[in-house]
C-alpha cells in the first residue's frame, strides 16, 4: 500500500492520541507552552537514555533558541502516533529538538535500500544515521534514538533495521523527526495473515499493497492457501507454469523486501496417496515445493484441515518426511508448519492422540482455539493442545474471516485475547475477509496486539487504524466500522457509541434526545464524507454496506426529529423521511447494526404507521431480531422476545391507531424451544385516552383467548411481579377490528434460525423464508389472504444470490376458497414466477411434486389482490393499477406506477364529511396535488413528503401523475362518523 503522509495523520490525532498512541488527549494533563512535550510509555521522564550516539558537536543535546529580527522559534510538531505501539517509547515534539530528515547519511550503505524503501532520501552530508549490528538482540529488536543532530539504530540484523526505520517513518512529520528514545521488540516471534478462506481468492494486486502494509506495521508472516486455487489442494500435484509461476515470483519478491516470510502451503489432504502410491505422491509434493523455492520461497506449509481422513501414521509419515527429507535439507529452509484434520479443542478425538507423539519435534502445528472461531482465545485453553504437541502451537485465527457469513464486515478492533497468550504461541496469522482492503482495519489492530499485547487497547487502537488507513476520512470508516463491528468475539454487539445514548433515548432520560440527535448528524456527516473522500479501492469493496449505514443513520435521525415534532406536519413529514431512507436498505442483504440500529429503526415503522393504523409499544428491552411488531404480524412462527426477565411495570401495548370496537383479545406466549418464556404474574388490559386503562382478565398461563366487547384504542399485557425467565409474544391478536382481511401465512416446512415465513410477504426481497431441511412431495408454503378474494396475479421469487439453488424444482402454484380442495394454477420453472391469470381464493400455496436435495428460500411471495378503493376516492385512468399500498396503512409500502402507462392518471378524493386528508408522498417528483374549490379554482400545493390538504370548502383534492417515476406511500381520510 502506499505509504501515508504522517503529518496527514497526526493531524488527525492531535484530538484523540498522546505521543506513541497511548494515551487519549483528554487524559493527559494540559501541557504549558514551555514543556518539552515529552509523554513516556513505560519509562519516566526522569529516566536517563542508555543509546549510544555519535559525538555531540552542538553546545547542548536540546539546545536554547535565542529569537533575533529574522529568526523564529521552531514550531512544535504534532503528537506522535506510531502503530504497533513499542514497548518503550519517549517522544519530544519540542520543535527546537527536532532533527533535519531531508538527507539522511547512513554509517552502513548496506541498508539504503531500507531507508529509501519508507521514503528516505540518502547521501553524503546529511544527518547522521549509526547503524550497529549488535547479536545480543533478537531478531527484530531494536534501538532507536533522534536526537538534533543525529540518530543511532542498533538492531540485531536486517530484520531489526527494517522495523526500526519503519518506526521512523512513522515519526516523520515533512522533513523533520522529533527527539526519540524508543527500545522495543516484538511478543510474538510470528505475526501476520493467512489467506485460507473460501470463496473469491485476493488479486495479485492487493497481495502487493498487502505486504507493502505488513512491512509498515510489522507484520512479518503470510501464508498463501487461497481455497479457490486449484493447484494449491485439489490439483495440488500440478506445477505452476509460465505466467502462474512470473507472478507468484513477483509476490515472493515483494514479500521479501518488506522482510515477509512468504510461506507456501499445500493441502494434499483430499487425494494424496498414503498406502501403495505414497512414494510417488511424495515425490510430486517435493516437485512442486522445490519449484517454490526456486523463485525464493523459504517456508512451507503442509494442510490437512477439512478432509475426512484421520490415518493418524500416514499423516504424521507425511509431516515428518517433508520437514527431514525437504526442509532439512534446502539451505535458509525454515521449519515446516502444519495443520491436522483436529484443529480445534471441540473436534480432538483418539487421531490426535496418536498423531502428536509422532511428529519430529520441529513442526509448528497450528490450532484455532476452542472452537473453529471462538469467542477468545486465552492462555489456559492452550495449556492441553501444547502439551500434547510438545511446543507452543502457532494460532490460526479466523478473524476477521468472513468466508461463513458473507453478509457480514467484520472491521472491529482485536478483542478477547488474552494479553498473556504470547507466553503460550509460537505465533498467530489472521485469516481475513474476502475483502482484502478492508481486511486491513481490523489486521492492523492485531498487529498492535501481537507486538505489544499488555499496552494493547481496542478502541485506541482501532481510531489509531482508521487515522493511518483513512486519513481523509477517518472518522468516517470508524463510524462505519462501529455499525458493522459485531461478531462473535465481542458477543455480536454493534455501535459503541450509539448503544447507550439509545438506551437513555428509549428510558426517556433528561438531555438523551439531544445527544442521540447530535451522534448520529455528526455519523451521517462523517459517513458522507467516507463515502466521497475515501480510498476508492476501499469504497468499492464496503459500498453496500456504507450505503445501508447511511441509510440506517439517516431513518434513525429521522426517528429523533418524529419524537422531536411539534405538529402533524412535522411529524408527517419525519416519518416520511425515514420511510425514504429506510426503503434505500431494501434488497441491501449487508448487515449493518442488527442488533442496534435496525431494530431501533424498525420498531419506529410501527409507530409511524400509527399515524395511520396499528402499532406496537413496550418498555421490554429486545433480544437480538426478535422485533415488537413481530407479535402483531399474522404470522404464528414469529415472535417477540425480550432480552431480559420483566419487572413489575412492564408493558407490551397494541395500538389501534384511532378509537375501535373490540370484540375480544387472542394471546400466545412462550415458543416450543422456550415454553417457559411467558408472564406468570399480569393482567391484561385497555384505555381509550392511552392513560387510564381497564383491565380485562389476569394473566397467569401462556395463552389467553378472552371474548367480549369493548371500546379501545389501546390494548396492553402488564406484568405485576417479577420473575426469571424472559418473555415471546407470537400472537397479540386484537379481534374485530380490521374493516378488510390480512394475510397470513403457513408451511409444512421447517423453518432455518430466524428466516420465518413471515419474510416471505414483508415486500423485502433482502429478507426471506428458509427451510431448514429438503422438501419432500407434498411440502407446501400457503399464504392465507384471511377471506375469499378477487385475486389479479401471483409473483414468486426462490433462492439468494449466495444461495441459487434453494428453490423448488418440481412444484406447484394452487389456490382454494377453504384450504381443503385446491386448483392448479401453474407449474414451476425456475427461481422466478409471474402469473396474472385472474382467479377467486382465499388461500394460494406452493406445493412441492418431488423430494430434492436443497433446501427452499422464498424471497417473494406475492398475491396480488384489486384494490376496492375507499367510499369518496375515484380514479380516473389507470384501471389496471394496483392501488393497495395507498390504503393499506403502510407508510413503507409505495405505490409506483411505470410512468409511461400511468402519465395522465389523476385519483379524485372527495373531502366531504371528512376531517382530515393526509398525504405521504415518497418521491418528490412525478405527481401534482392539488385541491379544488367549492368555487372552481385550484390551489396547488409545494411538493414535500408530508401534504395535508385542507378540506374545508373544498370539492375535491387531486392527485395527478405525471411523465416522471412518482411514489406515494399512503393516503389517510379521516371522517367524524
Amino acid at each position: 500500500m502506499k505509504r501515508l503522509s504522517f503529518l496527514a495523520v497526526v493531524l488527525l490525532l492531535a484530538l484523540l492520541c498522546g505521543a506513541c498512541g497511548q494515551t487519549p488527549v483528554a487524559e493527559n494533563e494540559t501541557r504549558e507552552e514551555t514543556d518539552s512535550s515529552v509523554i513516556a510509555n513505560e519509562k519516566t521522564a526522569t529516566e536517563e537514555t542508555t543509546s549510544e550516539t555519535p559525538p555531540d558537536t552542538s553546545s547542548a543535546a536540546t539546545p536554547s533558541v535565542s529569537t533575533t529580527d529574522d529568526q523564529t522559534p521552531p514550531e512544535d510538531l504534532p503528537p506522535v502516533d506510531l502503530q504497533p505501539r513499542p514497548a518503550s517509547c519517549e517522544v519530544s515534539c519540542d520543535g527546537a529538538s527536532a532533527a533535519d530528515c531531508g538527507l539522511l547519511t547512513l554509517s552502513d550503505q548496506s541498508f539504503c535500500g531500507v531507508f529509501a524503501r519508507f521514503g528516505f532520501e540518502t547521501g553524503e552530508g546529511g544527518l547522521p544515521v549509526r547503524i550497529t549490528v549488535d547479536p545480543a538482540l533478537e531478531e527484530e529488536e531494536y534501538r532507536l534514538s533522534v536526537k538534533k543532530n543525529a540518530v543511532t539504530v542498533a538492531a540485531s540484523g536486517e530484520r531489526g533495521v527494517f522495523a526500526a526505520v519503519s518506526t521512523l517513518a512513522q515519526l516523520r512529520c515533512g522533513e523533520r523527526l522529533p527527539a526519540a528514545e524508543i527500545e522495543d521488540k516484538p511478543a510474538v516471534p510470528l505475526r501476520g495473515v493467512i489467506e485460507g478462506f473460501y470463496g473469491d481468492a485476493w488479486t495479485d494486486e492487493f497481495r502487493l499493497d498487502l505486504f507493502d502494509f505488513m512491512g509498515e506495521y510489522k507484520l512479518n508472516t503470510y501464508i498463501y492457501a487461497p481455497k479457490d486455487d486449484l493447484k494449491h489442494r485439489q490439483n495440488w500435484r500440478s506445477l505452476y507454469t509460465g505466467r502462474e509461476l512470473d507472478r507468484m515470483k513477483a509476490l515472493v519478491s515483494r514479500a521479501k523486501e518488506n522482510c515477509v516470510r512468504f510461506v507456501y502451503a499445500i493441502s494434499p489432504g483430499l487425494s494424496i496417496d498414503l498406502k501403495n502410491g505414497y512414494e510417488k505422491d511424495f515425490e510430486k509434493l517435493c516437485q512442486k515445493c522445490q519449484s517454490m523455492y526456486e523463485i525464493g520461497v523459504r517456508d512451507f506449509a503442509i494442510f490437512l484441515d477439512d478432509i475426512d481422513s484421520r490415518d493418524a501414521q500416514g499423516h504424521a509419515k507425511l509431516l515428518n518426511d517433508f520437514e527431514t527429507k525437504f526442509c532439512k535439507t534446502h539451505e535458509d529452509c525454515a521449519d515446516l508448519i502444519a495443520i491436522s484434520p483436529e484443529y480445534q479443542t471441540g473436534w480432538l478425538t483418539k487421531y490426535t492422540n496418536d498423531l502428536a507423539p509422532l511428529l519430529h519435534s520441529d513442526i509448528l502445528m497450528m490450532w484455532t482455539g476452542r472452537e473453529t472461531l471462538p469467542d477468545s482465545i486465552k492462555k489456559g485453553d492452550l495449556t492441553a493442545i501444547n502439551r500434547k504437541y510438545g511446543g507452543k502451537v502457532f494460532i490460526w485465527w479466523n478473524y476477521p474471516c468472513n468466508d461463513f457469513a458473507v453478509n457480514n464486515l467484520f472491521m472491529g478492533p482485536c478483542v478477547n485475547l488474552d494479553k498473556n497468550l504470547s507466553d503460550s504461541i509460537s505465533g498467530l496469522v489472521s485469516n481475513p475477509m474476502n475483502q482484502g482492503y478492508a481486511s486491513l482495519l481490523p489486521l492492523l489492530t492485531i498487529s498492535d496486539y501481537l507486538w505489544n499485547p499488555t499496552a494493547y487497547d481496542p478502541e485506541g487502537s482501532v481510531r489509531s487504524a482508521c487515522a493511518h488507513l483513512s486519513p481523509g476520512s477517518a472518522e468516517g470508516l470508524y463510524d462505519l466500522m462501529d455499525l458493522t463491528r459485531a461478531s462473535v468475539i465481542n458477543g455480536y454487539q454493534s455501535s459503541l457509541e450509539l448503544a447507550p445514548l439509545i438506551e437513555a433515548y428509549g428510558k426517556g432520560e433528561e438531555g438523551a434526545e439531544e445527544a442521540l440527535s447530535r451522534a448520529l448528524d455528526r455519523i451521517s456527516g462523517e459517513l458522507e464524507a467516507l463515502w466521497k473522500n475515501g480510498d476508492p479501492r476501499l469504497l468499492s469493496e464496503i459500498g453496500k454496506w456504507l450505503e445501508k449505514a447511511r441509510a440506517y443513520v439517516d431513518a434513525a435521525r429521522a426517528v429523533v426529529s418524529f419524537d422531536q415534532a411539534k405538529s402533524a406536519e412535522q411529524r408527517g413529514e419525519a416519518a416520511m423521511r425515514c420511510a425514504v431512507e429506510y426503503k434505500k436498505t431494501f434488497g441491501n442483504s449487508s448487515a449493518v447494526s442488527g442488533d442496534l440500529l435496525e431494530p431501533f429503526v424498525f420498531e419506529a415503522r410501527a409507530r409511524f404507521n400509527l399515524l395511520s393504523g396499528k402499532s406496537v409499544l413496550t418498555n421490554l428491552p429486545v433480544y437480538q431480531n426478535y422485533l415488537p411488531d413481530n407479535a402483531i404480524d399474522g404470522d404464528p412462527s414469529t415472535y417477540f422476545w425480550s432480552s431480559e426477565p420483566p419487572s413489575p411495570g412492564k408493558y407490551f401495548t397494541v395500538d389501534l391507531g384511532e378509537i375501535r370496537e373490540v370484540s375480544g383479545v387472542r394471546l400466545s406466549m412462550g415458543s416450543d424451544a422456550h415454553k417457559d418464556d411467558y408472564i406468570r404474574r399480569g393482567v391484561l388490559e385497555y384505555s381509550i385516552d392511552g392513560k387510564t386503562f381497564v383491565k380485562l382478565c389476569d394473566l397467569n398461563t401462556s395463552t389467553v383467548d378472552y371474548d367480549g366487547a369493548f371500546t379501545a384504542r389501546q390494548v396492553r399485557m402488564r406484568c405485576t411481579d417479577s420473575q426469571n425467565n424472559w418473555v415471546i409474544i407470537s400472537e397479540f391478536v386484537v379481534k374485530g377490528v380490521s374493516d378488510k382481511p390480512t394475510k397470513g401465512v403457513s408451511t409444512t416446512l421447517p423453518t432455518y434460525q430466524n428466516y420465518a415465513p413471515g419474510y416471505a410477504l414483508d415486500g423485502d426481497p433482502a429478507t426471506y423464508f428458509w427451510s431448514a431441511s429438503a422438501p419432500t412431495s407434498g411440502s407446501s408454503f400457503t399464504v392465507d389472504l384471511g377471506a375469499v378474494r378477487e385475486v389479479s396475479g401471483v409473483r414468486l421469487s426462490m433462492g439468494s444470490d449466495e444461495h441459487m439453488n434453494d428453490y423448488v424444482r418440481k412444484g406447484v402454484i394452487e389456490y382454494s376458497n377453504d384450504g381443503t380442495d385446491y386448483t392448479t394454477l401453474c407449474s414451476l420453472n425456475g427461481r422466478t414466477l409471474q402469473s396474472d391469470e385472474p382467479f377467486t381464493a382465499r388461500y394460494v400455496r406452493l406445493r412441492c411434486t418431488a423430494y430434492q436435495t436443497y433446501w427452499v428460500i422464498i424471497s417473494e411471495f406475492s398475491v396480488r389482490c384489486p384494490t376496492t378503493l375507499p367510499d369518496g376516492v375515484t380514479l380516473e385512468g389507470g384501471d389496471e393499477q394496483d392501488l393497495s399500498p395507498l390504503f393499506d396503512r403502510n407508510l413503507f409500502t409505495v405505490f409506483s406506477p411505470d410512468p409511461k402507462t400511468a402519465a395522465g392518471m389523476k385519483l379524485h378524493i372527495d373531502p366531504a364529511g371528512a376531517d382530515a386528508v393526509e398525504i405521504y408522498l415518497f418521491d418528490l417528483s412525478g405527481v401534482r396535488v392539488f385541491r379544488v374549490g367549492k368555487d372552481g379554482k385550484r390551489e396547488e400545493y409545494p411538493l414535500s413528503h408530508y401534504i395535508a390538504p385542507e378540506t374545508k370548502d373544498a370539492a375535491e383534492i387531486v392527485i395527478e401523475f405525471l411523465s416522471e417515476r412518482a411514489g406515494v406511500s399512503e393516503i389517510s381520510i379521516t371522517r367524524g362518523d
